[in-house]
């Protein structure tokens, strides 16, 4: 191998590390109860994905315009027939989707998603701190980083059951938009609010991986379809690195070293960016951002003025 070669190799992968992965998806949130889908229309983006509720009652959420049990077979939940169901959809087509309930077809329960390739503003979940506390109390915090308030009620979090995750407690979690955050206070008991979530039986480890997914109780395992973040710390191969990787939000074999005692790791890029080289170690800040400076993008020839 050349001496050429050899210099310019750890610049190739600073590069690769520090290079924003430019994915996005954001989320929406549909509300099921009496005949009717709450809001009936919205709006979203292609790859943005869809979170609905059942507040109550028995429906489903199946897409097409027949009424039939099976629909045009793009998503159909089934009808389930409890209160606190929940499905999800990640949009895999521009143009209108419309759907309806099976069970209430004939009293007009139908609604439209209306998929624009790119543009429209909505909700973006994104893990933004993880603080992992000797004496067990740590926490995950949820911002919105996009351009709408988002709902993040029924999510799920997995950081210690990879497989199914934990639902958060609220069916309604109001989030508001470009910051709004929620922290998620792990081994430890309080009054759920708004802002403050509490998952008594979770804990979390020194070295490990918290993940992100959407409401679904019809389809309980995680799948790629339903991650909505992704961040793992202390060594690779932690649980869903693999899912993450295939949706180009983290790159295999990378992760965030593990932060000092007193300290959490803290995502500072945009809603633009995914990837371990916007994170920074930072004294713990629930509930607020506390970046020092925002990531400013590497260039090729920023990289080799420093490594000159």
């Amino acid at each position: 191998m050349s001496q050429r070669l050899l210099r310019v190799l750890p610049l190739l992968l600073v590069l690769a590390l520090t290079t924003p992965r430019t994915v996005r998806a954001g989320q929406v949130r549909v509300s099921l109860s009496g005949t009717s889908f709450s809001p009936s229309t919205i709006s979203l983006n292609l790859g943005d994905q869809v979170a609905w509720v059942w507040v109550s009652g028995t429906h489903s959420v199946t897409s097409g315009t027949t009424g039939s049990t099976t629909g045009d077979g793009r998503f159909n939940s089934g009808a389930a027939p409890f209160t606190g169901a929940r499905f999800s959809w990640k949009s895999s087509v521009a143009g209108a989707v419309p759907y309806y309930c099976i069970p209430h077809f004939s009293f007009g329960m139908t609604g439209t998603l209306n998929v624009a390739a790119s543009g429209v503003p909505v909700s973006d979940f994104r893990i933004s701190e993880v603080y992992f506390d000797p004496a067990g109390k740590s926490f995950v915090e949820i911002a919105n980083l996009g351009a709408a308030a988002g709902n993040l009620g029924q999510y799920r979090l997995a950081v210690t059951n990879a497989s199914t995750g934990s639902v958060l407690p609220l069916v309604d979690i109001g989030v508001a938009a470009s910051g709004g955050r929620v922290v998620v206070h792990l081994n430890e008991s309080g009054t759920n609010t708004q802002t403050d979530l509490y998952l008594p039986a979770v804990t979390l480890t020194r070295t490990g991986s918290a993940a992100l997914f959407m409401p679904n109780t019809v389809a309980p395992s995680l799948t790629a379809d339903m991650m909505v973040d992704f961040v793992q710390w202390g060594a690779a191969g932690q649980p869903n690195e693999g899912t993450a990787n295939g949706l180009t939000y983290w790159t295999t074999g990378t992760f965030v070293n593990t932060p000092a005692d007193g300290h959490s790791i803290e995502f500072c890029g945009t809603g633009q960016q995914r990837g371990m080289g916007f994170w920074e170690q930072h004294p713990p800040s629930p509930g607020n951002a506390d970046c020092s400076t925002p990531n400013v993008t590497s260039t090729w020839g920023r990289l080799k003025s420093l490594y000159r």
